[in-house]
């Protein structure tokens, strides 16, 4: 049973705060099925914290309806690995780990807070079952999928997470001296690497003004 003053007690800024009352009130009004996971739920989240939510599959159109109803998108993406989890980045800073599932496990079920409807008994399996292309559109090639990580590892850095910070960076780097692009080795100062990372990269595969804009705001925190 959903306990939501306690959830909402756990939120670290007013903007996760007001995301998780829109969504609540999104899940009861369009009866979906949700559980909040991650820092949030565990009650270590900071202000660089994501959101993540573990959703019952619905439609595209409710879907595109839930993450554009609550404010402007910076960002959409979709990871590898695991693959299908959509990232939402909006424009004041707050990110989503949105994991769309025919099934959850029952560690799951136990180990977070409702926030939707309650999954019955036949939405949970021995193992999870994710669900791919819930927005159909969110397939991307190599480069669009290395633009979400500059902002995570920004909020990994920043959260005090400095070493996966530095190893999310790397992973940039790394795709991009695979495709051949001139890029120096790291210099130990991650201010500066990410700087140097940030432009050759924007020099190949330019990021679009809103959510290169939520960089520089989080880049200038550093």
């Amino acid at each position: 049973m959903m306990n939501k003053e306690s959830i909402l007690a756990k939120c670290p800024t007013d903007i996760h705060k007001a995301f998780l009352e829109y969504a609540i009130g999104f899940f009861e009004e369009k009866s979906c099925k949700a559980l909040l996971k991650g820092s949030i739920c565990k009650g270590t989240a900071h202000r660089f914290s994501d959101i993540d939510l573990v959703l019952k599959r619905m439609d595209k159109e409710t879907a595109d309806s839930f993450i554009y109803g609550f404010g402007d998108v910076a960002l959409i993406s979709r990871t590898e690995r695991p693959a299908g989890i959509i990232i939402v980045i909006y424009t004041n800073g707050l990110s989503l780990d949105l994991d769309f599932r025919d099934k959850i496990t029952r560690e799951e079920f136990e180990n977070s807070d409702i926030i939707g409807n309650e999954f019955e008994s036949e939405d949970i399996g021995e193992e999870l079952s994710r669900c791919e292309n819930i927005l159909e559109s969110e397939k991307t090639d190599e480069w669009e999928s290395m633009k979400r990580l500059f902002h995570r590892s920004l909020i990994k850095w920043l959260g005090g997470k400095t070493e996966s910070g530095y190893s999310i960076l790397k992973e940039i780097t790394d795709f991009m001296k695979n495709e051949k692009i001139d890029i120096p080795d790291f210099s130990g100062d991650y201010k500066h690497d990410f700087r140097v990372t940030l432009e050759s990269y924007n020099a190949v595969s330019q990021l679009e003004q809103k959510y290169y804009s939520v960089i520089e705001n989080l880049y200038a925190l550093l």
